[in-house]
């Protein structure tokens, strides 16, 4: 490869492209409206920032929602907002999604009326590996296939956790532990951060 500058350009893209999908959290996903639908489409009725459209079955019911998201614990990112579809006066939506479990949990209820659905941890399921940006779904309700995409997620990671094992394991060999009890050390993922002083 290395007399090759064509060969040599085409590597160089791909590491480009492949740090670029790390960087962003995972692979780039966006739901696209079933056919007959165009993203957008309830902006007339207040829906001005599509956060979240989801299709039932084939596309014959279609909702578009503008929500709020609020970043919570260990990846999980809470949403409320409104919605509409064509058939409705506009719907209430609340919710949250899991981005390290890859679940989701919502329940949207229709102006005026006691009518409400929904999705749950065991109905719904988040796709691939997205954690902010568009994140692509996928569920069940009331014998109807869901699929469907949240936009404008924010990043919402997990906090990381203070020191990690390696640099206990590191402070007890530099206190001097050796053997045995260092091995009971190495084995004990829980033991983290720092060493205790030597």
């Amino acid at each position: 490869m290395r007399g090759n500058l064509e060969l040599r350009a085409i590597f160089k893209s791909l590491i480009i492209a492949i740090a670029a999908v790390l960087v962003a959290g995972g692979t780039a996903q966006a739901y696209v409206p079933p056919t007959g639908h165009t993203l957008g489409e309830y902006a007339a009725d207040g829906i001005t920032t599509v956060d979240m459209n989801v299709q039932l079955n084939e596309g014959t019911y279609y909702h578009e929602f503008d929500m709020d998201y609020t970043c919570g614990a260990d990846g999980v990112i809470a949403f409320a907002g409104v919605g509409k579809q064509f058939d409705n006066q506009g719907e209430a939506i609340s919710g949250s999604l899991d981005t390290v479990n890859r679940k989701l949990t919502y329940n949207a209820t229709y102006n005026g009326t006691d009518f409400g659905w929904g999705v749950d941890a065991t109905t719904a399921t988040l796709v691939g590996t997205a954690t902010s940006g568009d994140i692509d779904w996928s569920g069940t309700w009331n014998g109807y296939s869901l699929s469907g995409g949240f936009h404008n997620v924010p990043n919402c990671a997990p906090a990381p956790v203070a020191g990690n094992h390696g640099q206990y394991v590191s402070g007890a060999t530099k206190c001097g532990v050796k053997g045995k009890a260092l091995a009971a050390i190495a084995q004990d993922a829980t033991k983290i951060g720092p060493y205790a002083a030597c």
